[in-house]
């Protein structure tokens, strides 16, 4: 993120601890990483190796 999104992060990180808690907040920066993952393309049967 970049510009204005990228500054409004940190605020609203900061708001959701204050207002749900640290604990919160943390599962809060997990979804980043998990939604990027959840996200990827997955091989599909053109892409596995086939062995004959």
């Amino acid at each position: 993120m970049a510009g204005r999104q990228g500054g409004l992060f940190p605020l609203l990180l900061g708001a959701l601890a204050a207002r749900f808690g640290l604990g919160a907040a943390m599962w809060g920066l997990l979804l980043g990483p998990v939604s990027l993952l959840w996200g990827l393309p997955r091989a599909g049967p053109e892409r596995r190796e086939r062995r004959p």
